[in-house]
Formats: structure tokens, sequence, C-alpha cells
């Protein structure tokens, strides 16, 4: 186990020229990096502590020596003590074995730049670097009733096994499965019985633990765990659009991740004004579309929640024709295929138990969307509504945001504040010049998260949606700084 960790760092040494040194004895922080070995579920990476003596970036290299330990993901974290950190990663480039790397943000503020002055940090000659190993899956959404089998393009394992296909069938029965091997596993075809395949299926990582090469479960090949988690990522059969909140910028163009599709088509941003209206079309071919760009035709249009509905092609092929023969298309229990995505500024929250926060000492946000970098608030609703806890949120794309809390402090509702950074860069100053986010309405964004034992679990008003084209990956802590 050493040898490997020594042999890892050696490795990823080698991609710098010039490290950031940081000395301990001038600095109040010594620079560390904290992280488990993990079951990866939706491509996030959680790192368990992050140290940094000034702002910057935890990167995530995965184990390829002859591509030079490529970096897979990072995130960017200020100065001081940020507790479990969300790293989204390519899963593509994943490996079994990988390691969490800091940098320094020392070129321009806030955007990653290595090679280049982002560089990693050393305490004396050593680059604080941690190992981790990991399990994970990357599958994309396929239609399965030609082929029989499905393809899954990458399994990660740490030791030999079989990759599993589960249907969402009452008990969710395993329906075909195929042998791996451990380490990392790419385009592994798994037959499957097509006439028990539903819409969403999962892919699921076994062991093989009972008669070598032979899929025993129930039995003795039971689910694989790191840290006493699985992996068991999802994807679609039939028609789906897969969407990503995302900040749109100047080139006013919404990325859509992935768009399965029955037949030509039209991807349509439609905003949440009244009526809906469309404000950008993309075409979409029969089959699997990635990264579908939008362009929104006037960006004054642009309102923070948008609907992403998928179009058929039926008239003039060619020409994008609603109202008209392009009709929307819809799922199997009928429902029109439009999932809600964020543009700007935005919460998404889930309900969440008073014992679980207490117990926890803390709140789980599924998601924050940032145009500036901030503060993510969470308030009582005692007298005068005070803040209970706060954390920062980096400008972008922010998972699994946790928040510390009192566990006394706890109410039946809480609210998510979404405030700026407008004062001193990585200082919560409230009441002062960290004021709250206001949407293209004027609200507050601030949804409640109900946490009675009674309350009914929702979806938050807009423009905080659930994300609607994923199952929620395992819960878990993401980004809590303490200060």
């Amino acid at each position: 186990m050493l040898i490997r960790k020594l042999a890892i760092l050696a490795g990823v040494c080698l991609l710098v020229l010039v490290a950031a040194r940081i000395g301990s004895a001038s600095q109040a922080a010594t620079p560390a990096v904290e992280i488990a070995d993990q079951a990866i579920q939706g491509g996030i990476v959680v790192v368990s502590k992050v140290v940094a003596a000034q702002p910057g970036w935890i990167v995530i290299h995965n184990s390829d020596q002859a591509g030079g330990f490529p970096a897979i993901g990072q995130a960017y974290v200020p100065a001081g003590e940020t507790d479990n950190v969300a790293v989204l990663v390519d899963m593509e480039k994943a490996t079994a074995d990988m390691s969490a790397m800091l940098h320094i943000d020392a070129g321009e503020a806030g955007k990653y730049e290595f090679p280049g002055p982002d560089n990693p940090v050393q305490n004396g000659d050593k680059v604080v670097n941690t190992p981790f190993k990991a399990i994970g899956v990357s599958v994309d959404d396929q239609f399965v009733s030609d082929s029989q089998s499905v393809k899954i393009s990458r399994v990660i394992a740490q030791q030999d096994g079989f990759i599993v296909v589960h249907s969402s069938a009452n008990g969710f029965p395993a329906i075909g499965n195929a042998p791996i091997k451990a380490g990392v596993n790419t385009d592994v075809t798994v037959p499957i019985d097509t006439k028990k395949a539903t819409p969403l299926l999962t892919a699921m990582i076994h062991i093989d633990a009972g008669q070598p090469g032979k899929y025993e479960f129930p039995g003795a090949d039971t689910p694989a765990t790191v840290g006493g988690a699985i992996t068991n990522e999802p994807f679609w059969t039939s028609d789906h659009v897969r969407v990503r909140a995302q900040v749109v910028g100047s080139d006013s163009t919404l990325i859509v991740p992935s768009v399965l599709a029955r037949q030509d088509g039209w991807i349509v941003v439609h905003s949440s004004a009244a009526g809906n209206p469309g404000i950008g079309v993309a075409a979409v071919k029969a089959g699997l579309n990635k990264n579908v760009a939008v362009k929104i035709d006037d960006p004054k249009t642009l309102t923070d929640l948008v609907t992403v509905m998928l179009h058929v092609d039926a008239g003039q092929k060619g020409k994008y024709e609603f109202p008209g023969p392009d009709a929307p298309v819809k799922d199997s229990a009928g429902n029109v295929i439009a999932p809600l995505t964020l543009t700007k500024n935005g919460v998404v929250v889930h309900d969440i138990k008073a014992d679980d926060i207490r117990k926890s000492g803390s709140v789980m946000v599924d998601l924050v969307l940032a145009a500036q970098n901030g503060w993510l608030v969470i308030h009582s609703s005692a007298p005068g509504n005070p803040a209970i806890g706060h954390t920062f949120v980096h400008a972008g794309y922010n998972p699994r945001v946790v928040v510390k809390v009192p566990p006394d402090a706890v109410t039946d509702t809480l609210t998510a504040m979404l405030h700026v950074d407008a004062g001193t860069p990585g200082k919560y100053e409230f009441p002062g010049a960290d004021i709250p986010v206001k949407d293209n309405l004027g609200r507050v964004i601030a949804p409640a998260i109900v946490t009675g034992k009674a309350a009914p679990t929702k979806v938050p008003a807009a423009p905080t949606p659930r994300p609607p084209t994923r199952v929620p990956p395992r819960p878990g802590p993401v980004a809590t700084q303490r200060r």
C-alpha cells in the first residue's frame, strides 16, 4: 500500500515544473487534503477536507501514467478549511486509483489554469496530493429493443466481479449481467432480457465471491461497496433529455448534455415568462445526441428558470414548425419530456427531517447555481428569521452543498438563501455588502426546507426546481466551510 501511494505521488509530481511552496512557519494554515476511498455516484467525488493557505483548487487526477496523470475534474476552494468538497469528474477518464491534489489560484481569479499559473501546492518538498481508491460506472442513455443488450461505456472496479443491469420494476430485478475485471473496463456489452426492460434502468457493480465466473445473487456475489456505499448508475432506454444547471454566458448558448430521441427532432428552450415562449431551438438526430448547443435568440428573454423540451421533426424536414406538426414528445406515462433547469442563479432543495439535521449538525442542499461568488445562508423560522449557518459557494455549478448548523437552532421550517460575496472576498458580511440574490422577477432566492415529521417532500417553487433528469445521487455531505 505504501509503495502504491508513493508511486502515485511520484508520478503526479512529474506534472509540475514549478510548485507553489507554502511555508508552514509563515502561514496560519498548513495545507492538507483528506479523502476517503469511495463509490462514485453521478460523477461526483467527495473530498473530506481541504485546508488551503490561500484560495485555490482541489483537483482530481487519474492514475494514467502514460497520459501524464491527467486532471479529470476540479473544484474551487477558499482559504481556510473546507469540508466535504464535491468535485464533478469526467467518468470516462476515471480510474480505480486516483488522487486529490491542491493547487493555488494564482492567475485569473476563479479560473483554473494549469498548466499555467495555478501550480500545485507543496509542504516543504512534498506536493499536497492524497491518493484514494474508487468504484464507479459511466453509462449513456440508449435504446435496447433491437440490440438485446446494453453497452456500459466504463466500469471502475476494485476486484473481479459483474456489472448487473436492474430494471425499475417492483423489486428492481436484475435483467442481465456481464463479467468485469479489477481496474478499468471499457465498452462492456451486457446481454439483457429486453421483455423485462423498463424506461429507466440502473447499472450496479457486484463482486465475484462465489464460484468464479458465475453470477450468484442472491448469494455470494453481493453489490460491491467502498466505504459502505454501492454504485448504481441510472440510464434511460426511451426518449429522454438530461440537463445540467449552468450560468449561460455572453455567447447566449445553453448546453444540453444528452438527448436520446427515437426520430429526428428539436430541442426547444422555453422561458418561464408568461406563456412559456420558446426562446431557442436546436436540431437533434435520431439516437443519442451529446452536448447539444442551443442558441438563445434574444438574451433579454432568458429567465433564471427554463424548460428544455423535446419535439419531433414531423413536418418539413429541417424546419421547426410549432405550433404545427413538430409536436412535443411524451414519455411512457404520457408526460411531455421537458425537464427544468437553471441558467443564472438558483437553489435546489429537498425537505429534511429535523432529527436528521440535528444528528448530522448540517443541512444538505442539492444544488446552488451562482452567477458570482457568494454564500448559501440557512435561516430558521424563529422570530426575526435569524441566520444559523452559512458556507461559501463559487460562481457556477455547486452540487450537494452542506451548511453546518447548531442542532438546537433547527426549526420546523428553514430557508436556504443565496447571497453575493460583494465585500471583502471570502468574508461573510451581512448585514452589509453581501446582500441576498434576487431572480429575474425580483424575488429573493430562498426556498423553504420543511423539517417537520409530517411534512411531505415537495418540488420547490420556481426558480428552484428539483433536477428532473437524474435519479438523485446517494445523499452525502458536500462543501461545508468552517472558519
